[in-house]
């Protein structure tokens, strides 16, 4: 270890004042020479000062001086990568054209270049951090066996991230795979720590993989900058050079040793030092020190083992306005001085959540440009949160109208050209999933266009097209065929080679490549640069900006994946994964299309940046201070263990801290005007969150500025532009007409809009007028839409009842929901109706006595019927052949409708009804039986209601015939008289009322009404605890019984189960007996007077809402039932349609419990006073 710099040195410190008559200050230039030793350093300048003290400014000057004086020697500027952009610009901007002409501004990367064009060295290949992503996916994948620690880690998003910048700063310290295994071996087993010893066999082992495929065949960042430490004693461009680094608070220690190198060469070295010179020696002595930790160890790794003299100019005088030295010199000071005057240059602001915090911010900017004559590129604004910041920031500042440009770096995942390439190996991997297949061709690199796809997908999902249908004609019989059947082809024509191809790939190399002619054959530059030359036509700089260089980072990680294994053997799915890997490390920054724009960054983009104006958004504790300093896969206490063994590393987490204290130091300072500090009291979602320690500092520092919240905000200040303001005033606005006070300024306001935003004017007072409401339809629309005569099933009438919108856009818009293959609820329905329905029609005319059916046969049958019906709808359910699922969804089919069947027999021969008719149609053309009822609008308008009937059972009875009608359903059901009477639940009895008007001509006698019934489709699953094994059937087909009203007659009663008179309790229909032999209470049984009644207020409310209807009557006004508070709207797919709220003046239709007692008392009433 060489000797570092004591302050036994010789020490010589002499002053002078200058006078910067430029900037309107004096400073003072203090310079410092130390000599240590004597050798071929050539100078070493330390340019030192705190914020604002002209540091950059010094630069600048000292390159133009050498300009002016014509020195041939090169003039170099070295800033970080993400700082050349503004410094070229600031520049021009001091020294003019000829300063950007005469003096280069490099990153440490660019300057390797330069060198290494000279002298030669990079022989191989570089890998950059794409490919070392890629590479460690590789090499974690074929070791996962052998790892003790990280098996899984690598699939964690992140990790190999973590791994690459660990390995990164093992080579930057010189720690070489053999280093650590010797610390392995003699200190951390020593020291008995399990888990790191696991971790550090685990980096060893990757670690060592890594180097043995990259030695001698390619360079990353830290080969290149061991390369370029070694070649700069032979570059002359380095010899005859001046080199000025600004801009850098840190460098790792291969930096420094390649900083020590430009001392040595190079005519001269500059380097700016962002802290006060007069802490050098003792940094302790300062009260902020832990803001320029990290600075002063950069100081003393600098200054250790140089041969040469040292200068040190130290700029001590800045030009701050006194509230911005109150935050320079107290920010992090233990013990700070305070600002105790009133001042408007420092504002704090808390908000209700981070958008009305952004809506705050917005106001203000546009007040500062429009009232005090600031520039949009005079305002900067920093958040510690882009995640939620940058999407509230664009939506507002948008709707603001403010010229801003979000400055973040933007992944390419979501890219087209990325999802094209990944889309496509799955397309190969999965087997032409639709997913894939779909993902692919939205892209808009395939010949398909936008409409193609649409339909085709639409197409895809209905009929399940996926795997090697794609290559086989459609044979659906399906509407527009051939269409669909020319779309495939156009698809599958450039998969048909491809597939074949693609089976034959064995290395990473071969896959790249068939990637790159798929990609060539369908011209993707081309259309990417089309599209680039459309986004800046339109104005979209940012996605121009973006597409314009996504396709170098793709091709570049096509070169860095064959760089990292081409020749190895490689599945296509490990492929997938390393590629994945690279695409998402590549994080492309865009420039600034324009300069006169609002920037938005980070804390730590915004920290490099001087401003005028700076708003500070999301100031929560987490946000703009981390909270957690640990970082990286080793932990504080690891480090600590291996420091003992001679391992040190830089990056601890003292390191981090002390690093984010001088980012923050350097983003306090860098506004010289105003600075807006703001935070958010919660998020959107309503979770409580806590200001940042540093807003409490804010206003410790500043006792006199009170802090302000959005919630209590002047109205004034909610006035800013056009857009902006109209929310406020409509808000204002709805204030006043809801009975509210309103401040004089919305009248102003108001009288602006109305004299110069005509059109927003306008918006304005419609939007304050609106109401929720749905007009009624025209008689000319009525017409159009209702072709006379007018034909309506009942359903619609109870779809009508349930909200009349909804029966709108059922019946009239139709709106078709996009038809996927798979088993809907509806389809398990149809296939249960038609089934039951075909094996009833069976045994009602080809048997001759049910009675003599039994079990074997009626399984026989309905296994028939339930394939029969499953067949003849092959296409309509293609779904339930798709998969091992839907194929037992098919079979469990097959047995509900055996138990139907079973349950239907077994319920006919308890009793005396037989079967008559099945899907008897009421009302429809061709049907003469049952005329449907007829409903008289208007002297010419009626409303014909249809339907049909599952099944009608009748019993001949003293010269009558008694009528049974019976609805199959997929779930269970039951009449509700409370429903019925309020139109919810009209189907059962309309149907029971149009057969016994109609009976007579059907059935050539006098029709009596027998009972109206639901009867259920199901397998019901028994409690084996309660009920015994030989029972369980029994319990079934209790379950199963039929649900309804039966007519209040013993003998009908007994002609539907001839058992009740000795169980009392009917397992068929719902009525037990009491002891006398009368019907209980519970009994589900209406008189021939009640039932008659009861149709005939069923027909009178279809009757009144067939009339609504025909008026034209869509109310957004669904029910609710009292009782329990459902309503319709729960599973309705059309909320997003009607915006139904009651806080805006929709309301429901009160849906009252009614008693059964209470309901036929009225209605006999009303049909004796009608009588």
């Amino acid at each position: 270890m060489q000797e570092c710099l004591t302050s036994s040195m010789l020490l010589k410190v002499f002053s002078r004042d200058i006078l910067q008559i430029k900037y309107g200050f004096w400073t003072t230039e203090t310079y410092i020479e130390l000599r240590i030793k004597t050798g071929g350093f050539m100078g070493l300048n330390i340019i030192a000062g705190r914020a604002k003290t002209g540091k950059s400014t010094y630069v600048y000057d000292s390159i133009n001086k050498e300009i002016k004086r014509g020195n041939s020697a090169a003039l170099l500027l070295i800033v970080p990568e993400q700082m050349t952009y503004q410094a070229e610009y600031e520049i021009i901007d001091c020294i003019g054209d000829q300063g950007i002409m005469d003096a280069e501004v490099l990153s440490f990367t660019r300057l390797g270049y330069k060198v290494f064009e000279e002298v030669g060295g990079l022989k191989v290949q570089e890998i950059n951090s794409y490919g070392k992503i890629m590479l460690l996916k590789q090499i974690f994948e074929e070791n996962k066996d052998q790892l003790k620690l990280f098996t899984k880690a690598s699939r964690q998003e992140g990790f190999l991230r973590e791994f690459d910048a660990l390995i990164s700063e093992l080579k930057q310290d010189c720690i070489s795979v053999e280093f650590l295994e010797q610390v392995i071996k003699h200190k951390v087993r020593e020291d008995a720590n399990q888990l790191l010893t696991k971790k550090l066999e685990d980096i060893i082992k990757i670690y060592g993989e890594i180097k043995k495929r990259t030695e001698g065949v390619f360079f990353d960042e830290e080969d290149k900058t061991d390369l370029l430490i070694s070649a700069v004693q032979h570059s002359s461009f380095i010899k005859n050079s001046r080199i000025w680094i600004d801009g850098f608070e840190s460098f790792n220690m291969q930096r420094h040793r390649l900083i020590k190198e430009l001392i040595r060469y190079a005519e001269e070295v500059y380097i700016t030092l962002d802290m006060d010179s007069a802490s050098f020696d003792n940094l302790s002595n300062t009260d902020d020190w832990e803001a320029f930790s990290t600075v002063h160890s950069t100081y003393k790794n600098l200054i250790r083992d140089i041969d040469c003299k040292i200068k040190i100019i130290s700029l001590d005088n800045n030009s701050m306005n006194n509230e911005m030295k109150t935050i320079e010199r107290n920010i992090f000071s233990v013990n700070p001085g305070l600002y105790s005057e009133q001042t408007n240059r420092i504002n704090i602001l808390s908000s209700l959540n981070p958008y009305t915090e952004t809506e705050s911010a917005a106001a203000k900017i546009i007040s500062l440009v429009r009232d005090h004559g600031y520039r949009w590129k005079d305002i900067a604004v920093a958040t510690g949160d882009m995640d939620t910041y940058g999407i509230n920031i664009k939506k507002v500042f948008t709707q603001y109208e403010i010229p801003h440009f979000l400055d973040y770096k933007r992944d390419i995942m979501g890219n087209p050209l990325t999802k094209f390439i990944l889309s496509l190996l799955d397309i190969f991997i999965y087997n032409f999933r639709h997913d894939s297949v779909f993902e692919l061709l939205k892209t808009g690199f395939y010949p398909l266009d936008y409409d193609e796809v649409s339909r085709m997908e639409n197409f895809a999902l209905q009929y399940g097209i996926k795997g090697d249908k794609w290559f086989r004609p459609f044979a659906f019989n399906a509407e527009n065929i051939d269409y669909f059947n020319s779309l495939r082809e156009k698809f599958a024509s450039g998969f048909k080679n491809g597939r074949k191809k693609f089976r034959e790939l064995k290395t990473t190399l071969d896959i790249t490549m068939f990637l790159f002619d798929f990609m060539k054959e369908y011209k993707v530059q081309e259309k990417i640069e089309k599209q680039v030359e459309v986004f800046k036509k339109s104005e979209l700089y940012e996605l121009s900006g973006e597409n314009a260089q996504i396709w170098n980072y793709v091709i570049d990680i096509l070169e860095q994946i064959v760089l990292a294994g081409g020749d190895i053997e490689i599945t296509p799915a490990e492929y997938r994964k390393m590629i994945d890997a690279g695409f998402n490390e590549v994080k492309i920054s865009i420039i600034p299309p324009t300069l006169d724009k609002v920037t938005v960054s980070d804390i730590e983009k915004a920290s490099i940046k001087p401003t005028k104006v700076l708003f500070i958004l999301g100031a929560n504790e987490g946000s703009i201070n981390s909270g957690n300093s640990e970082k990286g896969l080793l932990l504080d206490e690891e480090r600590e263990i291996l420091a003992k063994s001679g391992m040190n590393m830089l990056n601890g987490s003292d390191y981090y801290l002390y690093r984010e204290k001088h980012i923050l130091y350097k983003l306090f300072t860098c506004a010289s005007d105003h600075i807006f500090l703001s935070w958010a009291q919660g998020t959107a979602e309503g979770r409580a969150l806590q200001a940042s320690i540093y807003a409490d500092k804010f206003k410790q520092l500043f006792p006199a500025v009170k802090e302000q919240s959005d919630l209590n905000a002047a109205e004034e200040d909610k006035v800013s532009n056009s857009r902006g303001t109209a929310g406020y005033l409509i808000a204002a606005v709805r204030d006043f007409v809801e009975g509210k006070g309103i401040d004089s300024i919305w009248q102003d306001v108001y009288a602006w809009y109305e004299k110069n935003e005509e059109n927003m004017h306008v918006m304005i007072k419609n939007g304050l007028l609106h109401e929720n409401k749905a007009y009624k339809i025209t008689s000319e629309n009525l017409k159009k839409i209702h072709n006379a005569p007018v034909s309506m099933s009942v359903s619609k009438l109870e779809n009508f009842a349930a909200c009349p919108f909804k029966f709108f856009m059922d019946g009239i818009i139709k709106p078709r929901p996009r038809i996927v293959q798979k088993v809907e609820f509806y389809d398990l329905g149809n296939i249960y109706h038609q089934a039951v329905e075909q094996f009833t029609k069976q045994i009602t005319e080809n048997t001759e006595n049910i009675d003599n059916l039994n079990k074997d046969e009626i399984y026989s049958l309905s296994q028939s019927c339930a394939e029969k019906v499953l067949d003849e709808g092959e296409m309509d359910y293609t779904a339930l052949n798709a998969n091992q699922r839907s194929i037992y969804m098919k079979e469990k089919i097959k047995r509900l409708i055996g138990r139907a069947a079973d349950t239907i027999v077994e319920q006919l021969k308890k009793g005396n009804f037989r079967p008559s008719c099945t899907e008897l149609v009421i009302g429809e053309e061709g049907s003469q039986a049952i005329e449907p009822l007829r409903i008289k609008i208007s002297d010419d308008v009626s409303v014909l209601l249809q339907g049909r009937i599952d099944r009608v059972d009748t019993l001949q009875k003293d010269g009558k015939t008694y009528i049974n009608i019976i609805d199959y359903k997929s779930s269970y059901k039951d009449i509700d008289l409370s429903d019925a009477v309020q139109g919810l639940q009209l189907q059962l009895l309309v149907y029971m009322s149009a057969i016994i008007r109609n009976g007579e001509k059907l059935f050539r006698t006098e029709t009596e009404i027998g009972g109206a019934y639901y009867f259920c489709i199901d397998d019901p699953l028994i409690d084996g605890d309660e009920v015994l094994a030989e029972n369980s059937q029994r319990e079934i087909f209790k379950q199963l019984s039929l649900k309804g009203y039966i007519v209040e007659d013993a003998d009908i009663i007994s002609n539907m189960d001839r058992e009740i008179a000795e169980s009392r309790k009917s397992d068929v229909i719902p009525v037990s007996l009491n002891k006398d032999g009368s019907t209980s209470k519970s009994s589900k049984t209406l008189t021939v007077d009640e039932f008659r009644a009861v149709l005939d207020k069923t027909d009178s409310v279809a009757a009144d809402m067939a009339e609504k209807i025909m008026d034209g009557n869509i109310d957004i006004m669904p029910f609710k039932k009292e009782a329990d508070g459902r309503t319709p709207c729960q599973y309705c797919e059309y909320k997003g349609v009607c915006q139904f709220d009651p806080a805006v003046g929709n309301s429901y239709r009160k849906i009252k419990k009614l008693k059964k007692d209470d309901i036929l008392s009225e209605i006999l009433e009303e049909g004796g006073a009608n009588a």
